[in-house]
Parts: structure tokens; sequence; C-alpha cells
């Protein structure tokens, strides 16, 4: 599941969760794609999110698709005191940037022989 909200001027991308089964096999990717196609579907210029600190390979993937570390967040989560990062993802309506999220998904769609749909129209029309 993936969870965003809709704001003014940015997505923001509340939550992601994929089974621990599951895990490591592109789903947690897909997702993301996705929060960066309904920015550009709104017409949305950032993704934000906030990610534990300690979760490296969250920020891997996040990584993986622009989003840089801008900030910190102290003592964020209630149930550890742990510190979030809070990281974005800019320009997500430039065409370069979505020439790179195409590629990303072109080559998840190779991976795991997949169609990664989207509402998406590449003309604008």
């Amino acid at each position: 599941y993936v969870g965003c909200w809709a704001l003014p001027d940015a997505v923001h991308l509340v939550t992601i969760g994929v089974r621990p089964k599951y895990q490591r096999q592109g789903f947690g990717e897909i997702l993301v794609l996705r929060a960066l196609d309904l920015a550009y579907e709104l017409g949305t210029p950032e993704v934000t999110l906030e990610c534990r600190e300690s979760n490296t390979r969250a920020h891997a993937l996040y990584e993986k698709y622009s989003f840089v570390q801008n900030g910190r967040r102290p003592r964020y989560y209630q149930d550890t005191r742990e510190a979030a990062i809070i990281m974005t993802a800019t320009n997500v309506c430039s065409n370069r940037f979505r020439q790179a999220l195409e590629n990303r998904r072109s080559k998840l769609q190779e991976r795991y022989q997949i169609q990664i749909t989207t509402n998406i129209n590449p003309e604008g029309s």
C-alpha cells in the first residue's frame, strides 16, 4: 500500500508498506513510482516524505528516485523516539525527470515481467 496527501504545492508520501515476504521484489519501488506519477498528474512540482533515520534501505530506494535529504526531525517516531529524515524530490513535472522515471519504469517492467500502467498521457493531451 501507499498513502499520499495531495497538497497544493506537493504530494506528501505518508506511508509505504510491503509485506515482509514480498519485500526486495520491486513492490516498494513501484509504489514510489506511483506517488511520483500522482504528483505529475496533479501538476505539483515536489514529492516529500519522512523516513526513519535508521532505515538505510528506504533511503537508498528514495535516492534512486532523485529524493535528497533536506532536513531532520528529532524524536519524530513515538514508538522509538527515533529521528526522521526529510527527503524531497523536486521538478517531478520536468521533461528530464519524467524521462528518467520512464527509464526506471521500463527497467522494472523488464526485470519483473510486468506491466506498470499510469494515467499519464506522454503527449500531454
